[in-house]
């Protein structure tokens, strides 16, 4: 008995639905048949116009997602920044070392230290100490 309940809520639902899809297009061409004849596009126009409408619509499609791109790029960035804020809270004013990848040669001005917490090796300047730098790994000082 429930689902049946469940169906025709649904099924009503989808037929308003529907029903406002109608009505706005109606009312759509409602207002095209409106107009005066001479703002009205000819026959010939409207052809050579689908194109371009197509065109148009995948236009704003592409800017659409363009602008979401940039939304979330901004997101990340302000996401970056507030997890800086809480390292720098929990862990001091120090710079992170870098990376070091095992079997890369150490740069020249660099010299790799292990964190004494997780064991990491990191990437610091040479005339720099160990002291002013945390982790790249753990955020723990090194």
């Amino acid at each position: 008995m429930f689902e049946l309940i469940v169906f025709a809520i649904i099924f009503s639902c989808i037929i308003k639905s529907k029903k406002k899809k109608q009505a706005s297009a109606s009312g759509l061409r409602r207002s095209v048949q409106n107009r005066p004849a001479q703002n009205r596009p000819s026959q010939n126009r409207a052809v050579q116009n689908k194109p371009a409408q197509g065109l148009q619509q995948e236009m704003n499609t592409t800017e659409m997602l363009e602008a979401k791109a940039r939304e979330d790029e901004k997101e990340h960035q302000l996401e970056k920044k507030r997890q800086q804020i809480m390292n720098k809270k929990h862990y001091g004013h120090h710079n992170y070392a870098e990376r070091y990848i095992m079997g890369d040669p150490v740069p020249k001005g660099k010299k790799m230290v292990f964190c004494s917490y997780c064991g990491a090796e990191n990437l610091i300047s040479t005339y720099s100490a160990a002291k002013d730098y945390n982790c790249y790994f753990c955020r723990e000082n090194l």
